[in-house]
């Protein structure tokens, strides 16, 4: 009952309700409203018509009474398939609108939430949240709604043809089903949620395991992956299995309620039968609005129950809206730095330290700064944290102490969307799109004519790889690139970069999986590319490193050196130990 009533559930529920769908809720409400009526008159009609015949009547008020009963029956029937019709369009525009705000939402959020959770369980999260919002919308259009109109109309004509004791058995059969289900909603919501969770970490599972079945394959782990993928499945049974029992509870004291309650109605209709109290007809609608009654208490109890279900559902959901996007920790009062601002801009790090989630230091104070137009490289050993450095730069995760300035302007006040203009990246992992390769190229830079296009495929040595395609530029690449070599993919990604054309370029391990020869090559047309643009290197590679204006030397988080290549080896320190354990190694 507190997931029902939590008060983000329908904060968030609320989003979705755009003007249009709005429209179409309440008009499939007052829709529902008006066939509840109908519904709850037609056996009073049918009750007032077979009193009639039973008297021997068959005048002018029973055939009035006969085209009220089909009246309604009518009213009921074709309101009804309007009903549905709405129902259905909103719960459409429902599924459409859950699934573009959880987008824009996941997109938003900051890669340090992204870092730390599974896609596969943010995927399952979002399925989730569909069945969820079509649970609540059919709970009200479909179920809560009309059926409390029809009961408040059944009880009103029950009070008025009945005496005391009907009244007393239909107020205690509605007490009785509000407790049976007031008791299931308390102990079906733990069993749901639970089972919810499990079904979401076993979709993490099943996501990283098919993003990752090469590596499986190579490592003979199928079986061991299977096990593990299967174990997290029968937990999800599990959990079902539980939730499922108290639904079987539910039912079985729900159907004690209806046996008891019926017989009540029964002997005392008889009774009042055989008095003369009550007549044939009035005794045919005494059993028919019983069965209304309590055909509509059932369905209202399972309704709450099954909205504790799909609140359980929209949980997870409505946690995503609860992390902050990354406009949101923005400063209100950012300085828009614009992508013309007087030419490439200086950087510096202030004593910058990070660590991720309060766990292991992978900054400790690091310091330097890079001049207007010149590169610096980064290097140090894996784990040293210098593509953490870049992500720092591009705001996707915030330092704990220190600061960074872009033009002397503190990076937390310089808007986001307008230093992400300034950058193009080459990263060491290319994801591609499940698209053409010109959406690819032109993902950072739609705005690229097609001989912009044709330049950077020449620089970048593409060209003649394009030429060798079926399509051309128009060739699917499939998913995540696996359709190019790996060399492929990162070329891809250096000419994404250049058309990008930002004043800033992020080098990590841009060269990382190309052979000795493309990449000899390439060094050139990347230090080319950097003319006129401020450059972050990071790189394993120190012959590439060598050509930068300046070096900074990660060791355990700190910069423990920086310099130009010929000082750094005549200082025969950290560097200089590096560069000769990697000529050795080429050699």
């Amino acid at each position: 009952m507190t997931a029902i009533l939590d008060r983000n559930l329908w904060t968030a529920f609320g989003r979705t309700l755009d003007a249009h769908i709005l429209v179409r809720v309440v008009a499939s409400l007052v829709l529902a409203a008006i066939v509840a009526v109908s519904a709850a008159l037609a056996p009073m009609f049918l009750a007032q018509i077979v009193d009639g015949l039973s008297a021997g009547k068959v005048d002018q008020s029973v055939f009035g009474l006969v085209v009220a009963y089909l009246a309604a029956l009518c009213v009921g029937r074709l309101l009804g398939q309007v009903q549905s019709f709405h129902y259905a369009r909103s719960d459409q525009a429902l599924q459409r609108r859950v699934s573009q705000l959880t987008f824009d939402q996941l997109i938003r959020l900051p890669m340090s939430f992204h870092l730390s959770a599974s896609p596969g369980a943010l995927v399952q999260i979002h399925s989730h949240a569909l069945q969820g919002v079509r649970m609540v919308l059919s709970l009200a259009c479909a179920t809560l709604f009309p059926v409390i109109v029809q009961m408040m109309v059944i009880l009103w004509i029950v009070s008025n043809h009945f005496d005391l004791k009907i009244w007393i058995v239909v107020t205690a059969t509605i007490a009785a089903y509000l407790g049976v289900f007031a008791w299931a909603v308390h102990h079906t919501s733990g069993p749901i949620n639970q089972a919810l969770r499990r079904q979401v970490e076993a979709s993490g599972l099943l996501s990283e395991g098919l993003a990752n079945v090469e590596t499986i394959k190579n490592c003979t782990a199928e079986q061991r992956i299977g096990l593990s993928f299967a174990r997290a499945a029968c937990e999800v049974e599990e959990g079902w299995r539980a939730a499922l029992l108290r639904r079987l509870e539910t039912g079985m004291a729900a159907a004690a309620v209806f046996l008891a309650s019926m017989t009540c109605a029964i002997w005392l209709g008889l009774d009042g039968v055989r008095n003369g109290q009550v007549s044939a007809g009035s005794f045919l609608l005494l059993i028919t609005y019983m069965l209304q009654v309590i055909g509509p208490l059932e369905m209202t109890g399972y309704a709450v129950r099954d909205l504790t279900q799909g609140a359980a559902y929209l949980s997870g959901w409505t946690g995503l809206f609860a992390e902050r996007a990354e406009q949101a920790l923005a400063d209100p009062t950012a300085t828009v730095v614009s992508h013309s601002r007087g030419g490439p801009p200086a950087i510096s790090f202030e004593s910058v330290s990070l660590s991720y989630g309060g766990g292991k230091q992978v900054l400790d104070e690091v310091a330097f700064s890079i001049a207007p137009g010149t590169a610096v490289a980064i290097v140090g050993a894996t784990g040293e944290g210098k593509t953490s450095l870049l992500r720092i730069l591009q705001k996707h995760v915030l330092p704990d102490s220190g600061r960074v300035r872009i033009d002397n302007v503190l990076l937390p006040n310089i808007e986001l969307p307008a230093l992400r203009r300034r950058i193009a990246v080459v990263s060491q992992e290319v994801t591609l799109f499940n698209a053409s390769l010109r959406y690819n190229l032109l993902l950072g830079n739609p705005s690229s004519t097609e001989d912009d296009i044709l330049r950077v495929l020449r620089l970048t040595r593409l060209d003649q790889t394009v030429a060798g395609l079926g399509e051309g530029l128009d060739t699917l690449v499939g998913d995540r690139g696996f359709k190019l070599s790996g060399g492929e993919r990162q070329r891809v990604a250096i000419a994404r970069a250049l058309l990008r054309n930002g004043d800033i370029l992020l080098l990590d391990e841009a060269t990382a999986a190309l052979d000795a020869k493309t990449e000899k090559a390439l060094c050139d047309d990347l230090m080319s590319m950097a003319i006129g643009r401020t450059t972050v290197i990071v790189t394993h590679r120190l012959a590439l490193a060598a050509i930068a204006a300046k070096i900074v030397v990660l060791h355990k988080g700190r910069a423990v050196e920086q310099g130009e290549h010929h000082q750094l080896i005549a200082a025969r320190g950290f560097y200089y130990r590096l560069w000769s354990t990697q000529r050795v190694q080429e050699s």
